[in-house]
């Protein structure tokens, strides 16, 4: 394969602010491994001096862009190492090694979901709260979904409507 510039795959640069939005101590980076936690630690530094980039970016002094081999040569381990941490972290917090917008798209779904009020199953005289986790469309409690429970509502329908 020729070594010029059009046969080259680009590299895709990650970005790592999205970690800043996880507290140190929620219990989702609480339960991380080893491993996934250095990820943590090496991904708050790449995220903070971006965040410190863009903020001093007109002004005279701007720090040097970190990137993962300089931050490996500043901890004197191979980024090999470094990367294999930071996908760790990714694939522990989110289940796969999901895209940067894949994880800012999940990361504003779950801001959603938490900013939603409480709601009720709605079938009548059920009170029973949903869980926060349900998605949008979800109306039903777990008994009040259940196929004896879809049937019975579909059955009390079709013996309401006029013949």
């Amino acid at each position: 394969m020729p070594a010029n510039r059009w046969s080259r795959k680009p590299s895709i640069r990650r970005r790592y602010g999205w970690v800043l939005n996880f507290a140190a101590t929620s219990p989702r980076i609480r339960a991380l491994s080893r491993q996934a936690k250095e990820g943590h630690r090496y991904a708050e530094d790449l995220a903070r001096n971006a965040r410190e980039r863009r903020e001093q970016g007109l002004e005279e002094f701007r720090p040097e862009r970190l990137t993962v081999k300089r931050l490996a040569d500043q901890l004197d381990v191979p980024a090999g190492e470094v990367y294999a941490r930071l996908r760790q972290l990714r694939v522990e917090l989110f289940g796969k090694d999901l895209s940067d917008s894949a994880i800012y798209y999940r990361l504003q779904q779950e801001r959603q979901r938490l900013a939603r009020e409480p709601r009720v199953c709605a079938q009548e005289g059920c009170g029973e709260l949903l869980p926060e986790e349900a998605i949008a469309s979800r109306r039903y409690c777990e008994w009040h979904r259940s196929p004896v429970a879809r049937v019975t509502r579909s059955r009390a329908r079709a013996q309401a409507r006029p013949p």
